[in-house]
Formats: C-alpha cells, structure tokens, sequence
C-alpha cells in the first residue's frame, strides 16, 4: 500500500513507456545515456578562469558619480512633453465651434464665419465630420 502512494517520477513514466514499446513492437530501442561529460579545451580552460575570477565589489560612488546618477534619474522620469496636436484635428474642432454658433445663432465674427464657409467645402472637413458622427453614434452611445 505505501508503494502505491509514493510519487511517480517523470523518468519512472518515460521508462515504462519504452518499456510497452519494446514489448509491443520489439524494434523500439532506446538511446543511450551520456556516460561522461563532454569536455574540451576551451571549455576547460574558461572554467579555470571563472572560478580564478573574485566576487568583484562594487566601489563607491564619488559624490559627483551620485550627483550624476540622480540627475539621470530625475531626466528620465520627469513627465515627457506633450506631442504637438494634430492640425486636422485642430482645424475640424475649431469649425465644429463655429458651426454650433451658427446653429445656435449666436454671432460669430466675420473671419471666422468666412473660413467656416471656405473649410467646410473642403473634402478635410467633410471627412472629419463623417467620423465625428460615426464617434457619436457607435463609439459613445
């Protein structure tokens, strides 16, 4: 009973599955193991090396090495800067303000009125406004 609770070691299962196979078609022969380990001068030779090697401790930093390293840190963990916007965008969301003015008949001053007129002829704008309505109605309702 206790040799049946014992844990079955992946080897033991490898075994007897070369076991059955040999059994069953008596032409499975199984590789054999290394005997010895392989060795070359090279080899060799590094291992000689590594272990001649001491633990190396690390030295101490100066105080200019410390001074250096937190302003690096401080460098590379300061917030980075926004990338510039993008000028379509830009340009639709000024035209969308304009045209909500409009709408809602408010005045709107006579240059910003001709460049909604002239802007939104353009294909820029009608796309823009394709995907803004595309946004509106699939994206946040």
């Amino acid at each position: 009973m206790a040799a049946a609770k014992r844990a079955v070691k992946p080897h033991e299962v490898a075994d007897a599955i070369i076991a059955k196979g040999r059994a069953d078609n008596g032409n499975l022969v199984a590789f054999q193991q290394q005997a010895e380990i392989h060795e070359t001068p090279a080899l060799k030779a590094a291992g000689e090396a590594l272990q001649a090697l001491d633990p190396v401790s690390p030295k101490p930093m100066s105080a200019q090495d410390q001074q250096d390293y937190r302003d690096k840190v401080v460098q590379l963990t300061a917030p980075k800067p926004k990338p510039p916007e993008d000028p379509v965008k830009v340009r639709y969301a000024r035209a969308a303000e304009v045209e909500m003015r409009l709408e809602a008949g408010e005045m709107v001053s006579h240059d910003d009125q001709e460049w909604f007129e002239l802007y939104r002829t353009c294909a820029e704008y009608r796309a823009q406004k394709r995907i803004a309505s595309y946004n509106k109605k699939y994206m946040n309702g």
